[in-house]
């Protein structure tokens, strides 16, 4: 849910991190857009990833270089740098979520599995519906850089939660 939250700010940042840059309106689409092609690489790279026997290593890594590319946002990027780390952003969060999703098969008995997946389907859009609702007020007390770089720490927190408490990587191995 952190990653999707951090997705609904994203949709209200890029705008103003736009503006930040100097590159007006446009900047918007080159932020959201790099974030869709680093969204499709990581689709791409996930098959693999997914079959390989590191695939919960690549779980906790994802939202990492999610929050890496977020803290590199909220840094004050040039008009070079912000759509690089736009992109992988984008490939961290896909990545991420296909894992994710790919993991709750092998967690739950087939009696669970459905409410556990219709459960997973709102927690995520609800995710982006408060990220979109708190982008504002938290933007009007962090700024931009700050609120990228709030955002960026809520994902190691939350992924430092994962692995404290592990539910996805107590899978068993042969799963």
């Amino acid at each position: 849910m952190v990653c999707s939250a951090v997705y609904g700010t994203l949709t209200v940042l890029f705008v103003l991190l736009g503006r930040q840059l100097g590159a007006g309106n446009g900047a918007y689409g080159l932020l959201m857009g790099a974030y869709g092609i680093g969204g499709v690489v990581g689709a791409m790279v996930t098959g693999h990833v997914a079959n390989s026997a590191r695939w919960r290593t690549a779980l906790v890594a994802a939202p990492l270089l999610v929050a890496t590319a977020l803290v590199a946002l909220g840094s004050g990027p040039t008009l070079l740098e912000a759509p690089a780390a736009s992109l992988l952003g984008g490939g961290g969060l896909v990545v991420g979520e296909v894992l994710a999703g790919t993991a709750l098969p092998q967690m739950f008995d087939d009696d669970v599995l459905a409410r556990a997946c219709g459960l997973a389907v709102p927690v995520s859009l609800g995710g982006i519906v408060v990220g979109s609702l708190l982008a504002g007020p938290l933007v009007s007390f962090l700024g931009v850089g700050g609120e990228l770089t709030a955002a960026g720490l809520a994902v190691v927190v939350a992924c430092g939660a994962l692995v404290r408490r592990p539910l996805v990587l107590a899978v068993p191995v042969s799963a």
